[in-house]
């Protein structure tokens, strides 16, 4: 041990004995005193030489009791010094342990408070004060449960203290409640109390300990939301890859919501969707709703009641009571309230969520964050549905539209009309509409005739009009031709320009379409036709996918279409071929007969004088022969084995030569012959001999077709390849042509006429009146000099024919 240790020990053992030298000399007098009381008894009991108090005090004692009486005070002094010292040590002790007991107070992060018998605040920490945001002298004295328990939760806090108070429960126990604060926010304490006993073991207050767990409480809350949030949307989700209707998903997603333990909702609601009617909410699924909701609220337009604001405004409307504001409302309707949430896809809204909750409810952010997370995931759910539906769709019809193509590249052309009608059948069935049909415009564009229609039995078809008047529907036949589609959604709504024609349209059907489609039938950049979709239960948003495949069908349809004439025109031109060369057998033999008929008949009427009787005979015998002759040139010139001779003409004025001739054959005050000349035409190549014929057969047809008079108009022009297919003539080659129209405003002609009109024989004329090779003769002379003929004519409405010559270079 060094030096300077040793030093320290001693200082410390002098201090040691300089504290206790009272104890230390109080105990050395006290071992004197005992001393002498051993010394005293052994000589009285033991040596028994006298008595114990003769021992005690000797006489030489009693001469020095003023050192006794000393030693005495001495003592006495020695023990108040004592007792002195160790009560200040006690009062030292106590206030350290007040003092700590303070600070402990102080310091500790949890709410310390001693409530009495009376429920009065007898002490509180500073963590207390903090808490409760007030100071000690604003808490202390209070009543703890009037001032600082809400009002909700007071009856059971205050029950819970009398039990403690009464001994009844063990105090240790766990125990949680909201406190007000003085700004009247609640704070949840979870506390931990314990009894206070005087002397006698009587309860005179209660200690509590609490802990402000309301952050904590907050983030539990927090994460047990979350949690059933999240095991609602993958419930959905989970849901949605099995396939299942769009009504079952939407009805689990109900379920899922009223099954959130901490939502307040009642157990009633429903669920609207977008559905081919724009704008318009359909009621999809539903829980708990009155029959009358069922009927009311089963479609809702944009903007009506509470759903259709929510859908209009995009944004979730909240009513605690529903009955002042409320538009779709029966008898009895019990009180109650709304949360109404827009499910929103892109920007666009395809539903509503409809939840209901008790009269007078209050609203709370934590709703508002589940209803969103359950639209949002709904949303992408019923997209998912739309879009598989979709696809489906497509694929079921591009796969009907492949079939209905195969089909009717098998089946016969005579069977195409049968083939049609089934297949719109098959598409009116699948896209659910009330009504499609085809139409096909004549070569003018003023009349469109349906090929074909297919109707649900919710319509009568038959009412339908099976001819539309084109003429009555400029724009839209406009639009058409410019292959645009006509989509109206919704027939209720303005439809733009196209409006009047619209409602035009829907005043001339039995049971007007509350949405329609028209596509165009396109061929070779020609308008040909068009089909019509229409619902008539209500309006729909047609898809773009179904207008598509409609537009493809129209192609197919051309296309049989376009097959059934090319195949008909075949036949026709096959038959044609061989009544031409039979009529040109015949011909070319009855002409070989009629020549020496002829010759010798002139010769006799050489040799016959006028006078005799056999004159007149020979002279009959020679006109019915001359009749025959022509004839037979006719014939040849329809088989087209009459030799022509070509040559580069102006049409124009061929015709300007012939105009006098032809107001003769006219001949009538009624009727006006007109003519119109194009002088930019080029040259064609033609007979003209066999030109002036074909005009002069085609003016007496149009004279003969109008009785009580009209106007037949004559016009010349310069066309090309594709404005000349006019009606079934669509196979004219590429290349320019000269185009001579002969117009009458007679009586027209039926569609079975135009089919056999340039048949030899055929006529509509009676007994008499025609041999039937006029037009046949036409029609061989246009076609053996490379050119076309055509007709188009509506019965009450005139004729028009259209002869078309190649042009020669310019």
């Amino acid at each position: 041990m060094t030096g300077k240790n040793m030093n320290y020990e001693k200082k410390k053992l002098s201090a040691l004995i300089i504290m206790y030298l009272p104890e230390i000399m109080l105990s050395f007098m006290g071992l004197i005193f005992l001393l002498w009381l051993s010394h005293a008894a052994l000589d009285a009991y033991v040596f028994q030489q006298s008595g114990f108090f003769d021992h005690l005090f000797p006489a030489e004692i009693h001469e020095r009791i003023h050192i006794i009486i000393i030693l005495s005070v001495f003592v006495a002094f020695a023990g108040f010094a004592i007792v002195m010292r160790r009560s200040r040590n006690t009062e030292k002790l106590l206030t350290m342990e007040r003092n700590m007991t303070s600070g402990y107070l102080a310091v500790m992060n949890s709410i310390i408070i001693m409530i009495d018998t009376e429920r009065k605040v007898k002490l509180i920490n500073r963590k207390g004060c903090e808490i409760l945001e007030c100071s000690e002298h604003q808490i202390t004295g209070k009543d703890w449960f009037e001032n600082f328990i809400p009002e909700r939760f007071r009856g059971n806090v205050i029950l819970t203290f009398n039990t403690l108070i009464a001994g009844s429960i063990a105090p240790v126990e766990h125990y949680e409640n909201p406190v007000f604060t003085r700004t009247g926010i609640e704070k949840i304490i979870a506390w931990h109390n314990t009894v206070l006993r005087d002397e006698h073991g009587k309860i005179y207050a209660i200690l509590c300990s609490g802990d402000d767990v309301t952050e904590q409480r907050k983030n539990e809350e927090k994460m047990r939301h979350n949690y059933e949030t999240e095991t609602a949307v993958n419930v959905l989700l989970k849901a949605s890859i099995e396939n299942l209707p769009i009504e079952e998903l939407l009805s689990i997603a109900l379920r899922l919501i009223f099954s959130v333990s901490w939502l307040k909702f009642e157990a009633t609601g429903s669920v609207f969707l977008v559905e081919d009617e724009p704008d318009v909410l359909v009621m999809k699924a539903q829980q708990g709703l009155e029959e009358p909701l069922l009927i009311a609220c089963s479609r809702i337009p944009f903007g009506k009641c509470l759903c259709g604001k929510a859908a209009a405004e995009k944004k979730i409307i909240f009513e605690n009571n529903v009955t002042p504001s409320h538009e779709i409302s029966y008898e009895k309707m019990a009180g109650h309230g709304h949360y109404c949430v827009p499910i929103i896809s892109s920007a666009r809204v395809i539903g509503v969520i409809n939840v209901y909750v008790k009269d007078g409810y209050l609203a709370h952010q934590n709703d508002v964050a589940f209803l969103n997370s359950m639209a949002n995931t709904l949303a992408s759910v019923i997209e998912r549905n739309m879009a598989e539906k979709k696809l489906n769709s497509r694929i079921t019809f591009e796969k009907l539209i492949s079939d209905v193509s195969a089909y009717f590249i098998k089946i016969s052309p005579d069977d195409t009309d049968d083939a049609m009608k089934s297949s719109l059948k098959k598409i009116g069935e699948h896209l659910s509409v009330d009504y499609i049909a085809v139409f096909k415009l004549n070569g003018k564009m003023t009349k469109a005739a349906q090929l074909s229609c297919w109707h649900s039995d919710s319509v009568n078809a038959t009412a339908f009009p099976n001819e539309m008047h084109a003429v009555d529907y400029p724009l839209s036949l406009q639009a058409l031709a410019g292959f645009e589609n006509i989509v109206c959604n919704d027939t209720s709504r303005a439809f733009g320009n196209l409006e009047a024609e619209k409602q035009l349209f829907l005043s001339r059907l039995p049971a007007p379409f509350k949405s329609f489609v028209v596509v165009p039938m396109i061929s070779n950049r020609i308008l040909l036709g068009y089909i019509i979709i229409g619902a008539a239960g209500s309006a729909r948003t047609w898809p773009q996918e179904d207008i598509a495949m409609l537009r493809m069908l129209g192609e197919v349809f051309v296309n049989a279409l376009e097959r059934k004439r090319l195949e008909n025109q075949f036949v026709q031109s096959q038959k044609m071929e061989m009544i031409g060369r039979l009529a040109g057998s015949i011909a070319h033999d009855l002409n070989n007969l009629m020549t020496p008929i002829l010759g010798y008949a002139q010769l006799s009427l050489n040799h016959v004088p006028a006078d005799n009787p056999a004159h007149e005979d020979i002279k009959e015998i020679y006109a019915t022969a001359e009749r025959a002759s022509n004839l037979t040139r006719q014939l040849l010139a329809f088989s087209r084995r009459q030799n022509l001779a070509p040559q580069l003409i102006n049409i124009n004025e061929i015709v300007k030569e012939m105009e006098k001739m032809l107001f003769q054959l006219v001949n009538k005050e009624s009727t006006r012959l007109e003519t119109f000349f194009d002088n930019s035409i080029p040259q064609a190549r033609v007979d003209p001999g066999q030109l002036e014929q074909v005009i002069t057969n085609m003016v007496v047809n149009a004279r003969d077709a109008m009785p009580d008079g009209g106007t037949i108009t004559i016009k010349t022009s310069y066309t090309n390849a594709g404005d000349a297919k006019r009606g079934d003539e669509n196979n004219v080659p590429q290349g320019q042509y000269v185009l001579i129209s002969i117009h009458d405003t007679g009586t027209g002609m039926t569609e079975e006429v135009k089919e056999h009109l340039f048949e030899p024989f055929f006529t509509t004329k009676a007994k008499g009146k025609g041999t039937g090779l006029g037009l046949a003769t036409c029609y061989g002379i246009i076609r053996q000099s490379g050119g076309f003929i055509s007709v188009q004519s509506e019965l009450g409405k005139g004729t028009e024919f259209a002869i078309l010559l190649p042009a020669a270079p310019l």
